[in-house]
């Protein structure tokens, strides 16, 4: 069972092509002035068709799951105490959390750009990225990695693989971040059916592969899809606590781009 966080968005000869074309598909930083409304601070952020989310959030049953929009006070993005941000939050490890936006996206090639702080709560949280064709499932994701915290006050990011999405019993960790600070990632893709190369500012990207980059430096270098969907665009974006995981993530400057 998976908690779910979705954000919507030749062979032959070897080409290489420069990305000079570039457009920011989605932004989401929790601002009052966006999401087709305002949010309330600290209030359930608002779901449907017309909003940022077409489907968010909370479990009104038990009330054990939250995506709200909270004020910075404490400045945790160091972007000053009026800045707002998102914190997705699961505390029991067999509930069920779906958060999606599908519509408006549909890339071959992109980037995403966010920020994350993880508290550290929980005593183990596997949060997973997942770039997905069609619907938000470990089937239709081409390209991901998950996010682990055991609690020690470290998180480490993997490669998620195969068709269950899950991280690697054999391969190491990308890289290491630390809880309780803020981090930026940025993910490039490249998903195209041929042999283009995607020449982007900071590296290339072969087709069919994505780089990862964390706190500013490059942890994965055409990494590998974790399912054969080469060639179709991607549709969504995906943010999920697999299970047997619980915790609370913060999230902010979420942006997808086409390249």
């Amino acid at each position: 069972m998976i908690k779910s966080f979705v954000l919507p968005i030749l062979v032959g000869t070897l080409v290489s092509i420069q990305s000079g074309y570039s457009q920011d598909v989605y932004q989401e930083n929790f601002s009052p002035a966006e999401g087709h409304g305002q949010y309330a601070p600290d209030a359930v952020i608002p779901e449907g068709k017309s909003t940022k989310w077409a489907q968010a959030i909370n479990n009104p049953n038990n009330g054990i799951t939250a995506f709200v929009r909270q004020d910075d006070t404490n400045q945790i993005f160091g972007q000053g105490p009026d800045n707002l941000y998102g914190a997705f939050s699961d505390t029991i490890a067999d509930a069920t959390v779906p958060v999606e936006r599908t519509s408006g996206v549909r890339m071959m090639a992109g980037k995403l750009s966010l920020d994350f702080y993880d508290p550290g709560q929980g005593s183990s949280s596997n949060w997973v990225f997942r770039l997905c064709v069609g619907g938000a499932s470990n089937s239709r994701t081409v390209f991901g990695f998950i996010l682990l915290n055991k609690g020690d006050g470290t998180g480490f990011l993997c490669p998620a693989e195969g068709p269950h999405v899950n991280p690697p019993r054999d391969l190491p960790m990308l890289g290491s971040y630390p809880t309780n600070a803020r981090n930026a990632l940025v993910l490039v893709f490249n998903n195209r059916s041929d042999s283009t190369v995607l020449n982007y500012d900071g590296g290339t990207v072969a087709a069919g592969r994505m780089d990862i980059w964390l706190n500013g430096q490059l942890i994965a270098d055409d990494a590998g899809a974790a399912n054969s969907l080469q060639g179709s665009p991607i549709t969504n974006l995906n943010f999920t606590l697999k299970s047997g995981g619980h915790g609370t993530i913060y999230l902010d400057n979420i942006t997808l781009t086409e390249l």
